[in-house]
């Protein structure tokens, strides 16, 4: 396809190619899923032609995506800087604004050309997180500040570290340099409590600044360089002569972050889940700044002092300093926000997350496009129903406890279920399709039909701590089987809500269950590391399956019901695997491995020849159960956890999956 350079669709291309160049690099065959990820479903006919040419080309076997699934083109994102390896927790723009420098709980600091994205430097040497990062006035120097008690400066250019400031006696939180970049002011962790001022130049300490009762989160220094704002856990914002040390003034219920106003009239204050806005010389509260749906965890104030940008959770939100209105709002992080900065010409935002990825965004393209029809937490269960025409998802209780049904071809919502008083964590519709089953946080089973959305019953019987993690409904359609944190495997009668079977399955919870097609098994996965396969009429133990290595908290069976197959997950592992095991000799068949991330869903192909796996790795695998060979694969943005997955009954090509930031996507496998 020929584009006309002036074409929108060559801006909308290279608009797309700007966002992918770092995950290009990594991997140049990830170009078809890039593209069309970003680009598909803007109902633009070039557009449409384009993505027809790139499907038609692209190599066999393919995921494609048929929902947009990355993050859009021509929305306010710019580009994204992978490279940590975990949370960023700190940023700082350089004076000129051509580089980006960011802190991570990895330990390292990373510096980035801001125009191409291109990582430049990586400077190691911190031995903890990095908590806070500064560049001097001219550019010259990084300081960082870390978990490991040392203030370090850094040659901007070559990454060489000159100098280690060594004297506080906890974790060094937060940071600031004066105007003329002459000093660092530090502020120490809660076995310190101290403020500190070094000279940049020798790492002389200068004089250390005493009155916190509580860990100093953050410092600042007024433009004119005579004063330092200082503010600390204890719920105090203190105002020190940064010549002599000397207290001047105290203020009472501030937040835990500061910064000041580039004509040092004003300061503003983080407060939980709003912001403060002080006349810094009267210690007046002149406005609050209201409307964030998390606790704000970072801000900071443009060069011309008209704004405010602060971050909440996974939200960033432009402030107009003087009426204390909220501009606009930019989504897109996978996780909670943790930094940010600004340019200094004001027109971009620079933020990093615990996606562990940093992000710039255009200020002047305004707001985020929003989800189609997403939920507004992760998706923590998603099923399609037995005639392949609709998907039933899940959210999550603490912002989205609904359940709700959306037509397939079109993405369109049908109706929404309101899902109980936690987050619904399992979902299973009847064979004939014409009921939704739910188990949720609360501990209960919920009997929903399809067609009206009304609540038939609710079954109660697993403990509320934890809720029901596991769910089923047997191939006849008659019995509902359960499991949950108490460790309890349950199966109901359908039709009553009456209690058939109760088995004590797990030590530590039931986190999977699956039957087999003839209804004569039901396979539980548990926080014992164990699969278990029970004889359904009776509940008696048929086999146990041992060799995972952490928790087991996902189960498929393949339609004939000779194989299981199981994944686990966990916190603080790093070796996730899938296995396949026999259920006539309970032995392994072959192990899985690829996933970095907790595998959180499994299911297997209405035609019994594919295992898709999903995982906290943002990826979606589709393995060859007859060689354990990986077919196919398809990665999300970064931080974007794969929370659920499921096959589409009606054709083996098609594959579902549910996200952590509340997106339900459809892929096609191409051969």
């Amino acid at each position: 396809m020929t584009l006309d350079p002036r074409s929108h669709v060559l801006e909308a291309v290279d608009g797309a190619l700007k966002l992918s160049a770092p995950f290009l690099a990594a991997d140049p065959a990830r170009l078809p899923g890039q593209l069309t990820g970003r680009l598909v479903g803007t109902a633009d006919p070039g557009i449409d032609r384009f993505l027809g040419e790139i499907r038609n080309r692209a190599p066999r076997p393919w995921l494609c995506p048929l929902t947009a699934s990355l993050a859009r083109a021509g929305g306010p994102l710019e580009r994204v800087l992978v490279g940590q390896s975990e949370w960023v927790l700190a940023l700082a723009v350089t004076p000129d604004g051509r580089h980006v420098v960011s802190g991570s709980e990895d330990h390292t600091l990373r510096v980035w050309d801001l125009a191409t994205g291109r990582l430049e430097h990586t400077l190691t040497g911190h031995h903890a997180r990095v908590s806070a990062v500064a560049v001097t006035p001219d550019g010259a120097r990084v300081v960082s500040s870390s978990a490991d008690n040392t203030v370090r400066v850094w040659d901007l250019v070559s990454g060489r570290l000159e100098r280690t400031l060594e004297g506080h006696t906890d974790w060094v939180r937060s940071l600031a340099l004066t105007p003329d970049g002459s000093r660092v002011v530090s502020g120490g962790g809660d076995a310190d409590q101290t403020v500190r001022v070094w000279d940049l130049t020798s790492g002389r300490l200068e004089r250390t600044l005493s009155g916190h009762s509580r860990r100093v989160e953050a410092v600042a220094v007024t433009p004119d360089g005579a004063r330092i704002v200082s503010s600390s856990y204890d719920g105090t914002v203190r105002v020190w002569d940064l010549d002599t040390g000397k207290l001047e003034r105290t203020h009472e219920n501030h937040g835990t972050a500061v910064a000041v106003t580039p004509d040092g009239a004003r300061m503003a204050s983080i407060s939980g889940r709003g912001i403060l806005v002080w006349d810094l010389a009267s210690g007046m509260v002149e406005r609050t700044l209201e409307g964030s749906t998390g606790f704000v965890l970072a801000m900071a104030i443009t060069a011309d002092g008209s704004r405010i940008v602060s971050a909440d959770e996974r939200i960033v939100r432009v402030w107009d300093l003087a009426s204390g209105g909220l501009e606009r709002t930019i989504e897109g992080h996978a996780s909670a926000v943790r930094a940010v900065a600004v340019t200094p010409d004001g027109t971009r935002i620079v933020s990093g997350s615990d996606d562990g990825s940093v992000r710039v965004w255009d200020l002047a393209r305004g707001k985020s496009e929003p989800k189609p029809d997403g939920h507004t937490g992760r998706v923590w269960a998603v099923v399609v129903t037995p005639d392949g025409r609709r998907i039933v998802s899940g959210g999550d209780g603490y912002q989205d406890c609904t359940v709700r049904v959306r037509d397939l071809a079109s993405g369109r919502i049908e109706r929404t279920f309101a899902g109980g008083n936690g987050r619904v964590s399992v979902l299973a519709v009847t064979p004939d399709g014409s009921r939704v089953v739910s188990g949720g946080m609360d501990g209960r089973v919920r009997v929903w039909d399809l067609a009206t959305g009304r609540l038939e019953r609710t079954i109660e019987g697993h403990r509320a701590y934890g809720g029901v993690r596991a769910l089923a409904v047997t191939p006849d359609g008659s019995r509902v089987v359960s499991g949950g944190m108490d460790g309890a495997l349950r199966v109901w009668d359908l039709a009553s809500g009456n209690l058939e079977l109760a088995i004590e399955a797990h030590a530590g919870g039931v986190l999977a269950v699956a039957t087999t097609s003839d209804g004569r098994w039901v396979v539980s996965g548990g926080a014992d590391q164990l699969v278990r396969v029970w004889d359904a009429e009776n509940g008696r133990l048929e086999r146990t399956f041992e060799g995972h290595d952490t928790i087991v908290q996902a189960l498929a069976v393949t339609p004939d019901g000779r194989r299981v197959i199981s994944g686990d997950g966990g916190v603080g592992y790093k070796n996730f695997t899938v296995r396949v095991w026999s259920t006539q000799t309970g032995r392994p068949e072959c192990t899985l491995e690829g996933h970095t991330g907790s595998v959180n869903a499994l299911a297997v192909t209405p035609d019994g020849r594919r295992i898709i796996s999903g995982g906290d790795d943002g990826t979606v695998s589709v393995w060859d159960l007859g060689s354990g060979q990986k077919v196919a694969s398809w990665i999300t943005d970064p931080g974007v956890m794969v929370s659920a997955s499921c096959t589409v009954h009606t054709d083996a090509r098609l594959f579902v999956y549910g996200d952590e930031i509340g997106g339900i996507h459809v892929l096609l496998l191409l051969e």
